[in-house]
């Protein structure tokens, strides 16, 4: 498990479960769903056909992690780095086909709980912004031509940025007060 702290955003990264962000706190507030089922987990998702492989990433720093990949696909490596800035996180996760012809879909499936412990319920603006009424929203930055959303949970929203056959990805999660004299 990795953790990294910041002054109002503090997050864990858990290696076991495939690299994936397992809390994020904005403020005191766990804005997250962590899990959804293996393949809609909150972070990094990888199309790659494994077969009976278990996939092991490895920590390479903080907020830093590394995940050498089994045949067909051996040789190729996908690296992944997380990091806070004052109110924001940026999740960069590149791909290196190190001489593999095979393709493989990265992307960002970011769950967010529907309540929190104070002001409204969710929503979704647009395909890139989750709006609590009153409290806080968090604007999805990144550069992907394409966007699926899921607003039917029960309990969480997911803001999924598509990304086709690109090695590079980034993604910018912006957090904003929408009422400072909560705190």
């Amino acid at each position: 498990m990795q953790y990294i702290d910041g002054a109002e955003i503090s997050l864990a990264i858990d290696l076991d479960q495939g690299a994936r962000i397992s809390s994020l706190q904005w403020r005191d507030l766990q804005v997250v769903l962590p899990f959804r089922g293996a393949a809609d987990s909150w972070g990094l998702f990888a199309k790659v056909p494994m077969g009976g492989h278990a996939l092991s990433w490895e920590e390479t720093g903080v907020g830093r992690s590394r995940l050498l990949l089994p045949p067909p696909y051996k040789g190729a490596v996908i690296e992944q780095s997380i990091e806070i800035l004052d109110d924001a996180v940026r999740w960069i996760v590149e791909y290196e086909p190190n001489g593999v012809d095979e393709i493989v879909d990265l992307g960002l499936r970011a769950w967010f709980n529907r309540e929190l412990e104070r002001g409204g319920a969710a929503e979704v603006i647009g395909d890139q912004v989750i709006r609590w009424p009153g409290v806080l929203q968090c604007v999805v930055d990144c550069d992907a031509v394409m966007w699926s959303n899921d607003i039917q949970d029960s309990d969480g929203i997911c803001i999924a940025p598509d990304y086709r056959d690109e090695n590079y990805l980034e993604a910018l999660l912006i957090f904003e007060s929408l009422d400072d004299d909560l705190y």
